[in-house]
Order: structure tokens, then sequence, then C-alpha cells
């Protein structure tokens, strides 16, 4: 009896050392199985709708960005200046007006009685250099959205082309004007159609050393130059200031050492340069009459009157009072001679020309 206490002690670690001798017994050669695992596929996300329409949106608007670019400025005028006040149905309308060289054609989209843009279509008769000027006056069209407006100064009558082809276009006015260069109208240069014409003029005896300023009409508007008298003669010659073309200005100028080798402006024009050397002509004679002596040019044909610090016409009385000098003895050779003494107010400075010993004040 107490033997079996004691295995009874032992009983559940017995029990355990059974079992698990029974699973050894089980597990004998046993192989666990393998199972292949298929890997998953790979998620595609697909790209929404939404993106295609996106993209194509944005090509559309870029298009549209880039032929809006050459209208911005026409539309810029329009949105400051508001609505106009054209009795016209939306559309574009086309008007033909004169030019200096002939028919200027133009197209006029309007919309909502508005000058929405203007467009020149034709203008075989203009100079490209003046036409370009001329289309300034389109600005001034749109901002006022009106043709009652200032033509561009240097290309007044392609400017008045432009703006009576508008009218035509949106009126039905017609130009009934001949073209400037037809027409031979007056006021100088190319830009006006005038015809050129440079007189002969009766030259001064003499000219006074200094460098002198004259301007005159060229090509495309006032030509400004620079004159320098030494020993009382022409030694040079600058123009300093002109709004011509330069390929018509190259050729005229020309002339300026024809000018300085003669010491006359009684010269020929250039063909083919022909306002441009009239322009020139003009302005060495505006300058040449502030130096001169006797005050006897005219200057331009007798267009402007001579200058020389008010005082020419103290010395055109001088001159009619010592006209008839009788015969001298000085002992100088002939030639001009200067002189300078203290006035009331400063120098005066003086020139005497002499000839066969006979003297003329100045």
């Amino acid at each position: 009896m107490g033997k079996w206490k004691k295995l009874t002690a032992f009983a559940p670690a017995l029990a355990a050392v059974i079992v698990a001798a029974c699973a050894g017994i089980s597990l004998n050669g046993y192989t666990a199985p393998v199972y292949a695992v298929e890997q998953p596929e790979a998620l595609v996300t697909p790209e929404p709708e939404q993106d295609t329409d996106a993209a194509e949106k944005k090509d559309d608007t870029k298009k549209k960005d880039d032929t809006k670019k050459t209208t911005d400025t026409e539309a810029e005028l329009v949105a400051a200046v508001g609505s106009g006040s054209f009795e016209l149905a939306d559309g574009t309308y086309e008007g033909s007006g004169t030019g200096f060289g002939g028919t200027i054609t133009v197209s006029v989209v309007l919309k909502d009685k508005t000058i929405q843009s203007i467009s020149i279509v034709s203008a075989p008769g203009e100079d490209a250099a003046f036409l370009n000027r001329a289309k300034g006056v389109i600005d001034r069209i749109i901002a006022s959205q009106s043709v009652d407006v200032d033509t561009v100064s240097g290309a007044t009558f392609s400017s008045k082309g432009i703006l009576a082809a508008v009218k035509n276009a949106l009126t039905g006015q017609e130009d009934t004007s001949e073209p400037a260069s037809a027409s031979g109208a007056a006021g100088g240069g190319a830009s006006a159609g005038g015809t050129v014409t440079v007189s002969k003029i009766e030259e001064p005896a003499a000219y006074r050393d200094g460098t002198y300023y004259g301007t005159g009409t060229g090509f495309g508007g006032t030509m400004k130059v620079c004159v320098v008298v030494s020993g009382g003669k022409i030694a040079s010659i600058d123009i300093v200031e002109n709004s011509d073309t330069p390929s018509y200005l190259s050729s005229a100028s020309s002339l300026i050492s024809t000018i300085i080798s003669t010491q006359s402006t009684n010269v020929d024009t250039v063909s083919g340069a022909t306002y441009s050397s009239r322009g020139i002509i003009e302005a060495v004679r505006s300058a040449l009459s502030q130096a001169a002596v006797n005050g006897s040019s005219s200057t331009n044909g007798g267009s402007q009157s001579n200058t020389n610090n008010g005082n020419n016409s103290q010395n055109n009385n001088q001159n009619n009072n010592n006209s008839s000098a009788s015969k001298g003895s000085f002992p100088y050779q002939d030639g001009i001679y200067y002189g300078t003494a203290a006035g009331f107010q400063g120098d005066i400075k003086v020139a005497v020309a002499c000839r066969i010993r006979r003297s003329k004040r100045y």
C-alpha cells in the first residue's frame, strides 16, 4: 500500500513520458508536405480619364494664348476705352483710302459696336519705312474709337490714307483725293509728297570763321547739319540730325564733298535721293547764312532770312552805305582781314574785305 502511494506521486510525470513516447512513435518517418505559394499580381492603377481631357484642354489653352499674343495691344486699348458707338453689325469690313503713293486698303474688325483691330491689307505705293511709321495712327483710332485723330508726324500722307481707308470701311465715305506723289502737294520731304526744287542763290563774298548749325527738310523731316568755316572757307560739313532712310541719306551725302570743293551750295541734287539732297543743301545754306560777311545769301531759295545774332540787318544797311566806296590807297593785298576791339559790353570783331585797294567795312 505504501509503495502504491509513492507511485501515485509520480503519476503525472509518468503520463507525460508515455504521451511523448507515443507521439514520437507516431511521427517516426513523417515528412511534412511543401505547398507552392502563388505571388499576387501587381496592382495597376488605371489613369483617370479626366487626365487625358485635362492635357487636351491644356494644349487648347496654349494655342489660344499664342493666338492672343498677336492682338494683346489692340485688346488692351479696347479694354481701356470701353465700348464704341459704331452702328454696324459684328464683322470684318474693308475700306480704301489714298496715301502718298496710291491706294491703301485696310481691314477693320468690329464687335459690339467697337473696333477690335485694324490691319493693312495692301499699300503697294507706300514706302515701307514711312508706312510702318504711319501705322501708329491705328493705335490712336482704337484708343479713341474714332477716326478723328491726328496723323503721324513724318508720315502725314500715309497716315491720312489709313484714316481715310478706315472711314471708308465704317461709313462708306470715299476718298477721292489724288496720291500726294502725283499731285506734287506742298510741304517739303517725301513724306509730304512735295515736288523737289532747289533754287540757285547769290552766295556771300566771304564767310566768318566759326562753327554754325542749320536745318532743312529732308526725306523724312527736319535735317540738321554742322558747318565749320576756317580761313573764310567751308572746311567741313557734318549731318548731326535726320529722319531719312539710311540708304537715301548715304547717297545724298556724296554732294557734301561737291559743296566743299566748289565752295558753293549751287550744286545738283543726287539722282534717286533728291529729297535728302535738298535737305542737305537747305541746311548748309541755313548755317552759312549765319557766317555770311555781306549778308547777301538768301537761303532755301529765298524762303529763310539770314540771322547772325541779330546783326545782319545792321550789316545790310552798312553794305548799302558803302557799296559805292571810291578807290582807296590801302597798302594791302586783296583779301579779308579780321580785327577785334573792346566795346561797351565786350569785344567787337569785324571783317574787312580788300579788293584792288578798295575797302568795305562789314
